[in-house]
């Protein structure tokens, strides 16, 4: 009687394993963290440059303030559709001087005269023991200024009264801190740009409004004396790249083509 090989179905059971091992093996991660650190846009009277608007008494006077530097997103992200990623959650993990201001001085008539000097400021998240939330299916997405919070860390705040003697506070030691302030009035867009020899690009764009943004300091006098006052859009825009994971299918016929052509020469 002739006696089967049964070694070939062996092998293709074996084969059938290793492929649906090496699938599970390389599936990749969809949901991953993506950390840039994203450019401000140029000033124009739309991006980047802040009203600040500083009061004392019945005296005010409103200086325009540009903004350049970079923030510093950390995004969880959802690649499962490499067309259309999905941004779930993002906080800020700003430095103290990422972002640089120009200087302005407000005249308050015969009040004096209050200039901000050689400032720097960062964006950063409240501390919480969740991510930030982002919310919509698909770009752009919104989230809450109101999770994050602006911190001018450096510089120089100058009251130069008419009657009296000036007050300065060395923002080094103390700080203005402030929330953003609002709920869903954030954007964040992820768009593909192009796919080329397995890489991905996207533009990512970062909008933050700062709408009657109130800024104080650790200085009850100089709180008593000026209210500080800051309107304006925060932009920023960057690229990212990510190398496009090879397809499951791909790595199944690679591990199971050779145990077929060893059963067809046997």
């Amino acid at each position: 009687m002739h006696k089967l090989n049964r070694r070939p179905r062996y092998r293709m059971l074996a084969a059938a394993a290793l492929a649906l091992t090496a699938i599970n093996a390389a599936s990749p991660v969809l949901a991953e963290t993506v950390a840039p650190v994203v450019d401000l846009t140029p000033a124009t009277p739309t991006e980047n440059t802040f009203e600040f608007t500083i009061s004392a008494l019945s005296q005010s006077d409103t200086q325009s303030v540009t903004y350049q530097g970079v923030i510093r997103p950390i995004m969880e992200v959802d690649f499962s559709d490499i067309n259309d990623p999905v941004i779930t959650s993002m906080d800020f993990a700003g430095q103290a001087s990422d972002i640089v201001h120009s200087d302005a001085t407000a005249t308050l008539g015969a009040l004096g005269t209050v200039s901000l000097n050689d400032i720097l400021s960062c964006i950063v998240t409240f501390p919480t023991s969740v991510p930030a939330p982002v919310t919509g299916a698909s770009s752009p997405f919104s989230f809450s200024s109101s999770d994050h919070e602006i911190i001018f860390g450096a510089g120089m705040v100058e009251v130069n009264p008419s009657i009296g003697s000036p007050t300065t506070v060395d923002l080094a030691t103390e700080p203005f801190r402030r929330s953003l302030g609002g709920t869903n009035d954030s954007t964040v867009a992820l768009t593909l740009n192009n796919i080329a020899a397995g890489v991905a690009t996207y533009d990512l764009e970062i909008i933050i409004p700062l709408i009657q943004v109130n800024v104080e300091t650790d200085d009850p006098g100089i709180n008593a004396l000026v209210d500080i006052l800051v309107d304006g859009n925060l932009v920023a825009k960057t690229q990212i790249m990510r190398q496009i994971p090879e397809p499951a299918s791909l790595i199944l016929c690679a591990c199971a083509v050779p145990w077929v052509l060893q059963r067809r020469r046997q």
